[in-house]
């Protein structure tokens, strides 16, 4: 099962230092973590959604950077799961293994 999908108006690639930029009405689905890492969440992170459910993040622009494991969305950034909405100008995530990219 894949971990996700992009989709954007414009993507810039910069394979030798593993960056990627997704620019224009980006759109990106993240599917929630399966099995046992799934019921370690704090209680604080519970109250926005379940773990297991897939998190869609819309924004301006995303900046991945695959050497330092981040993502940057910025720009009119919202990012929904399970009914819960976050509203802010940038949200920045950190995250282990492959880009989704």
């Amino acid at each position: 099962m894949p971990a996700g999908r992009i989709s954007a108006d414009d993507l810039t690639i910069r394979q030798k230092v593993k960056e990627y930029t997704f620019a224009g009405s980006v759109v990106s689905v993240v599917n929630g973590k399966k099995g046992e890492a799934a019921t370690a969440a704090p209680a604080a992170l519970q109250a926005f959604g379940k773990s297991t459910s897939p998190i869609e993040v819309k924004a301006n622009r995303l900046d991945v950077n695959d050497v330092a494991k981040t993502a940057l969305y910025s720009g009119s950034v919202s990012a929904m799961q399970d009914g819960a909405t976050l509203i802010a100008p940038e949200l920045e995530i950190s995250y282990e293994g492959q880009a989704v990219a």
